[in-house]
């Protein structure tokens, strides 16, 4: 069997593991800062969905509020409606009313206008 030469391994393998401690403790320290930074934008998006979740809740609010604001307004136009109607009704009545009183007078005095035409005299006949 030939004499094999044996290799003094001790300082490659102390070199290539201090340098796998360089790589991992790089790797470390980039790994703290990706965390720090997406922490960062982490923290940023749970803050911005906290307030959108809070604007939402207040739109929401809103459309309760103007849909009381639209259902009051109905009422009221339902209740202006009514009393134009109401009054229009009134005054119908009113000017029926006031006709069926007039007209018999009317009728009277065209009566006793067309009779007293009669006795107006002719003038100018027979100049």
């Amino acid at each position: 069997m030939p004499h094999l030469k044996t290799w003094n391994t001790t300082p490659t393998a102390h070199l290539l593991n201090s340098t796998s401690n360089l790589d991992a403790q790089s790797a470390a320290r980039t790994l703290g800062a990706a965390d720090a930074a997406l922490g960062g934008h982490r923290n940023a998006i749970e803050a911005s969905s906290a307030s959108l979740s809070k604007l939402l809740q207040e739109w929401q609010g809103q459309g309760e509020r103007f849909d009381e604001i639209d259902k009051m307004l109905g009422k009221a136009f339902e209740q202006i409606t009514r009393d134009i109607q109401t009054s229009v009704a009134a005054l119908t009545g009113g000017v029926k009313q006031l006709r069926a009183e007039i007209d018999p007078a009317i009728d009277t005095m065209r009566l006793v206008v067309d009779q007293a035409e009669k006795f107006i005299p002719e003038s100018g006949k027979g100049r």
